[in-house]
């Protein structure tokens, strides 16, 4: 009796043991850099960040950060499915100075109001050229990664790029550092590094 009742559960046991279990929430917040030196093809940098999003899952949670001197909720913390709320990007222009020191802090901050209630990946995607005032970097990128936040960057070329400051960044956040020449391929890599982001 024992035998033919563990030959009947036997399907549902094996079935229950190969189904890998669902992973959380992933929430990827996209910090753009809107400063006058990203004006040049800014449109395609606006493009990675929808480009991103549409790489989640419909209920994965995405934001855009953009900043100059001061940083700016564009697209505040909502789920990956609501392609409604990227539409104040479409506004959006580049001009000014830079403070990435700022927008770094404004990021934690953000991410410390998403729901506290479940399980959420956090990850932080950097999209600027480096061009951005001394601050104590190491320490900052630290405490995300205290707090279970990876940062990853993608750094294009201008007159005054900072690819140094943006692959140490990477380094001291656990991410990935991409370098690019061209914005047009910025929407391309920003998709692939969101893609990795999802599976890890």
């Amino acid at each position: 009796m024992v035998r033919r009742l563990f030959v009947l559960l036997l399907p549902a046991l094996f079935a229950c043991a190969s189904t890998p279990p669902t992973p959380p929430p992933l929430a990827v917040l996209f910090l753009l850099d809107r400063s006058g030196s990203m004006k040049e093809g800014f449109g395609d940098l606006k493009k990675a960040c929808v480009a991103g999003a549409e790489v989640l899952d419909r209920e994965d949670y995405v934001a855009v950060l953009a900043f100059d001197t001061f940083p700016r909720w564009v697209v505040p913390f909502t789920k990956a499915g609501d392609k409604g709320s990227f539409v104040p990007l479409d506004r959006l222009e580049a001009d000014g100075g830079s403070s990435l020191q700022t927008a770094l802090l404004e990021a934690l901050h953000g991410l410390q109001t998403l729901p506290a209630d479940r399980a959420m990946r956090k990850k932080i995607v950097v999209v600027s050229d480096g061009d951005t005032p001394p601050a104590d970097f190491e320490k900052l990128v630290g405490k995300l990664v205290t707090e279970g936040v990876p940062l990853s960057t993608i750094c294009i070329s201008s007159a005054r790029f900072d690819p140094e400051l943006m692959a140490r960044l990477a380094g001291w956040g656990r991410g990935r550092f991409k370098f690019t020449a061209s914005t047009a391929q910025v929407p391309r890599l920003v998709a692939q590094e969101t893609g990795r982001m999802k599976v890890e």
